[in-house]
């Protein structure tokens, strides 16, 4: 699963490609461990590039949503199509995260 994050104006802006299943939490946790470092305000979750999401991954979205909230800040989804949006959809998932 490869990623990039980047920071403007105290939004830190983190693109995710390739699949999000439990065989990326290793690499999702590195995600997350720099997220709890910077403290961001805003975090846009951008999921254009992921192809494929299972219920591990949806898991690890999670995980991240929770991280950002405790350090006072609010997580965004952003770009989810084909499989990827009707798993967010089917787990309500526009319900958990900020639009």
């Amino acid at each position: 699963m490869p990623y990039d994050i980047h920071h403007d104006d105290g939004t830190s802006h983190v693109r995710l490609a390739g699949t999000l299943t439990f065989a990326a939490h290793r690499k999702f946790r590195s995600v997350v461990t720099r997220l709890e470092s910077q403290s961001p305000g805003r975090v846009v979750l951008d999921l254009s590039r992921v192809e494929h999401i299972d219920a591990a991954g949806l898991g690890l979205l999670l995980v991240a949503r929770d991280t950002v909230r405790t350090k006072g800040g609010q997580a965004e989804l952003h770009g989810a199509s084909g499989q990827v949006g009707r798993m967010l959809h089917l787990a309500r998932f526009t319900d958990l995260f900020h639009a």
